[in-house]
């Protein structure tokens, strides 16, 4: 199990919906959070009942196993990441629809910064979950890793891996449901708290620029050929552009850019081909969105980024892109240039002059 269920099937919707990237109308930022005051190691505690919602239990073809995630890290741990060598008390009473003979969990975390999959837990298992009849879990586990910008407890079963192969198969979806049974720890809680008994004020932010290289987060950028989908199938007789994506959420800490904001883009680099003119929007490739969401506006074709780039000659592009909405979990350039404006697919690499 290398990446989460809705992440990989993100991968394959992605290049369906390039399309929209021209028919439709490096800072970096740490948290804003104060500390909590309470050293490392430390201990914390997690009930998926404090979620208030039941975790769906979906087949992932990349396993193949069904799986699902409960995300503790923007409404409760953000604000004081757990690291490596803390402990956390996982505590839940947890049913389900359906007969689970065997249900592994688990946390990882799947931030960008984590290559979206990081597993930073042993393996537990529960066994002979009964439709309607509630278990109860009391588990402490000692972290491998630390949480760089995510922190989902996972759970799975009917997989080859994580040692689910030992029990018999489920062979159906399902909902986990909880009961209360733990108090999830609340550092943002505690960081409120700690800056008031120590008089900090922490004052909000207005509008930032961020500056971002494009050659510093796509070394190598490539403009594939897109072709027209209708009805669901790609028409492979027509050509609507030659477009490609740089993602560059790595490039924050965990707060990532907001409506209201402006993304200072720059690129200095070199292409194989000429091209009369490059455009630029930025978007969100990810579950949050249905795996896309504009983030800037500037019309149909987006922002000019340059015009008359020169097969093999270096070019410096730059450009301001003020965000119309707020970046939810991914954030990502899409370039393209349209069909006249090069005759072929390009390769743009970082200029070395």
């Amino acid at each position: 199990m290398k990446k989460l269920l809705k992440f990989a099937a993100g991968l394959l919707a992605a290049s369906a919906l390039l399309v929209s990237c021209a028919s439709t109308e490096s800072a970096k930022k740490g948290s804003t959070a104060a500390g909590t005051g309470i050293p490392h190691p430390r201990s914390y505690e997690i009930d998926p009942a404090d979620l208030n919602a039941p975790v769906s239990m979906d087949y992932n073809q990349y396993g193949p196993n069904y799986q699902g995630v409960a995300d503790f890290y923007k409404p409760f741990l953000k604000a004081d990441k757990p690291q490596a060598g803390d402990t956390v008390k996982i505590k839940m009473k947890v049913t389900a629809d359906i007969e689970i003979p065997g249900l592994a969990y688990f946390i990882i975390d799947n931030s960008p910064a984590a290559s979206y999959w990081t597993v930073i837990s042993e393996d537990n298992y529960i066994e002979n979950i009964k439709p309607g009849e509630y278990v109860e879990v009391e588990k402490e586990v000692v972290l491998t890793a630390g949480s760089k910008g995510g922190f989902q407890l996972v759970f799975a079963y009917d997989g080859a891996d994580h040692g689910q192969d030992q029990f018999a198969k489920a062979g159906a979806p399902s909902k986990l449901s909880f009961e209360k049974f733990g108090n999830t720890t609340n550092t943002i809680a505690e960081a409120e708290a700690y800056a008031a008994a120590n008089g900090e004020v922490i004052a909000p932010k207005g509008p930032q620029t961020y500056n971002i290289a494009i050659e510093k987060v796509a070394a190598f950028f490539q403009l594939e050929t897109n072709h027209p989908w209708v009805d669901g199938v790609q028409d492979m007789s027509q050509i609507s552009n030659y477009q490609g994506v740089a993602h560059f959420a790595t490039e924050f800490g965990e707060d990532l850019p907001k409506a209201g904001d402006t993304i200072h883009a720059t690129w200095h680099a070199t292409s194989d081909v000429d091209i009369k003119k490059l455009h630029i929007r930025v978007i969100e490739n990810s579950a949050a969105v249905n795996w896309w969401g504009e983030l800037s506006e500037g019309g149909g074709t987006g922002y000019v980024l340059i015009e008359d780039v020169k097969a093999n000659e270096p070019f410096n592009a730059s450009v301001d892109i003020p965000l119309i909405q707020d970046a939810q979990e991914e954030i990502s350039f899409c370039i393209w240039a349209d069909v006249g404006d090069v005759e072929q697919p390009a390769t743009i690499i970082m200029a070395r002059d």
